[in-house]
C-alpha cells in the first residue's frame, strides 16, 4: 500500500505520536496490573492471617465448649441425684399447675371428681376444693 506524503516529516512525527501515546498506555497499564497485583498479593496475606487467627480462636472455643459440656453433664447428674433424693423425702403436697388445667379440662367434659382424682392420682378433697374454687370464680365474673 502506498502513502502518498507531502512532508515526510509531518508524516514521522504523527508516527512518533502515536507510538509514544501506545508506548505510554502500555506502561501505565503495565503499573497499574503491578500494582493490582501486590495489592491483591497483600490481602491474600493478610487473609490467610486473619483465617489461620481464627480457626485458633475457634479450636480455643471448641476446647471451651466441651470442657462445659463436661461440666453441664456433671452438674445434671448432680441435680438428677438431687431431685431424686427430694423426691424420696417431700411427700405429695397435691395438685401442680399442668394437673390444675387437666382437673378443669376433665371437669368440663363432665368427668365426677372421684374420676378426676382416680385418674390423676391426686386427692379427692383437692379436687373437690379446686372445682369449688372454680366455679365461684366464675360466678364472680
Amino acid at each position: 500500500m502506498q502513502i502518498s506524503v507531502e512532508h515526510p516529516i509531518a508524516y514521522y512525527a504523527a508516527l512518533s505520536m502515536a507510538m509514544s501515546a501506545c508506548l505510554y498506555l502500555f506502561v501505565s497499564v503495565t503499573r497499574n496490573v503491578g500494582s493490582l497485583r501486590k495489592r491483591m498479593e497483600r490481602w491474600m496475606a493478610e487473609s490467610e492471617r486473619e483465617t489461620a487467627a481464627l480457626g485458633s480462636h475457634i479450636a480455643s472455643l471448641e476446647t471451651r465448649v466441651g470442657e462445659w459440656a463436661g461440666r453441664t453433664s456433671d452438674v445434671e447428674r448432680s441435680v438428677a441425684g438431687l431431685s431424686a433424693v427430694r423426691r424420696n423425702q417431700l411427700p405429695s403436697t397435691g395438685v401442680d399447675a399442668n394437673q390444675r388445667t387437666q382437673v378443669l379440662r376433665l371437669a368440663r367434659r363432665g368427668d365426677r371428681a372421684e374420676q378426676i382424682a382416680d385418674e390423676l392420682k391426686v386427692p379427692k378433697n383437692e379436687v373437690d376444693l379446686l372445682l369449688k374454687v372454680q366455679r365461684a370464680v366464675v360466678r364472680a365474673l
